[in-house]
């Protein structure tokens, strides 16, 4: 383990169930043996369906034959068939999606979720996804947008002009460099559609993207490096959030076991090597040793995020608008769009807010509550959260 890297405690069931997800087989039966099954699984249960990540924790445990409480053991089963059927689903429409836009010529690749299955799971147990995120150029994203919609598909957030909608995002700190638009149809096929990844060159990605047969057809994915980098990516903008990343971190033991050592060998934005060493550092500090293996010792910001990564894991979430406060380029976002249209602004903040499932608060009582946490958080935690901002700065 990298010298200073802080011990979990294991008694914290978020914790421990992030251990049962990502520690070496060779420690799962002494885990499985401590735990007093009519107490714990159900608040481990929650928790998998809450992360999303149910059907790896079945696919750990069917490995070791380990038998759940009746009840229980009925209850992941369910989850999981409903989980990997709407999975098959989704991967159906991509294949059928991606033939069409490269029937249209247009170059296109499935990432994240599609990529995992496709390069790390073989299409098949272990893995769930709920959504299909693709990458087109930024010289296509208008043309694929179209030809999506002729197929159906709708934005998320509601009729909003184009122009006005990737000037929202350009200027909005929480898409952290990124541009892209959620659509979905009828049927509830879901598609994220991007053009822009933060500081990535989508035309590399897209150039050494490979196919891959998929759910009784082939789509291009991209290659299992570019996979680690954009996990890791993905796992930053989300500022470190447990909820937001567990199936991050599985994923980024997948890759690492697959590239070996190639995994220090990244092309991306500046901030790459630091966001999968950090991630290295945070698996390495649930028990999944084999991870300190791939790289070399954490370095004091790795350390100081993985910190950040363990009070959020036992404590909760912090308040993400405290990273604003240490960003420049954030600061600068905000006040670009409230100059362009400040009732305009606000209106799509709160329709993005509805989207994902988040509260609306008026703009007085986010600087409130920003102000609070300001307030009650320790210099060290706000010297983690200083850390996450330059480095997502790196990364956009």
């Amino acid at each position: 383990m990298p010298q200073g890297t802080p011990q979990l405690g294991r008694s914290d069931p978020r914790t421990r169930t992030m251990r049962l997800l990502v520690a070496p087989d060779a420690e799962l039966p002494g885990l499985l043996g401590g735990l007093d099954s009519e107490s714990c699984w159900p608040e481990i249960l929650n928790l998998c369906e809450r992360w999303r990540v149910l059907p790896t924790l079945a696919a750990r445990l069917a490995s070791f034959r380990h038998l759940l409480p009746a009840i229980q053991a009925a209850r992941l089963r369910h989850a999981v068939l409903e989980q990997m059927v709407n999975s098959s689903r989704q991967l159906r429409a991509a294949t059928a999606v991606h033939q069409a836009l490269q029937d249209a010529g247009i170059t296109v690749a499935a990432f994240k979720g599609v990529a995992v299955l496709a390069l790390l799971h073989a299409g098949g147990a272990g893995r769930s996804i709920g959504d299909i995120d693709l990458l087109v150029t930024p010289e296509e994203a208008t043309r694929a947008i179209e030809l999506l919609q002729a197929r159906g598909f709708r934005p998320k957030i509601g009729p909003i002009p184009p122009a006005e909608y990737v000037a929202f995002i350009r200027n909005s700190p929480g898409s952290a460099g990124n541009e892209a638009i959620s659509l979905v149809d009828l049927t509830g096929i879901d598609i994220d559609l991007h053009w822009k990844l933060g500081g990535f060159d989508a035309q590399h990605l897209l150039a050494r993207s490979r196919q891959m047969p998929v759910a009784g057809g082939t789509l291009r994915v991209v290659g299992p490096l570019d996979g680690l980098c954009l996990t890791a990516h993905h796992a930053l903008r989300n500022d470190l959030v447990p909820d937001a990343i567990a199936r991050d971190l599985i994923d980024t033991q997948g890759w690492l076991r697959l590239l070996g050592n190639a995994a220090v060998d990244v092309d991306g934005p500046a901030g790459i090597p630091a966001a999968i060493e950090t991630l290295r550092c945070i698996l390495v500090q649930l028990g999944a040793t084999e991870a300190a293996e791939t790289g070399p010792a954490a370095s004091t910001a790795a350390r100081r995020l993985a910190e950040l990564y363990t009070h959020q894991l036992a404590h909760g979430p912090i308040n993400t608008d405290l990273a604003y406060l240490f960003s420049g380029l954030a600061a600068q976002k905000i006040v670009r769009g409230l100059w362009r249209s400040r009732h305009r602004y606000r209106v799509l903040m709160q329709a993005f807010e509805r989207v994902n499932g988040e509260p609306s608060t008026t703009l007085l009582q986010r600087m409130l509550r920003l102000w609070a946490s300001l307030l009650q958080s320790p210099p060290a935690r706000l010297w983690q959260v200083r850390t996450l901002s330059r480095l997502k700065e790196d990364l956009a």
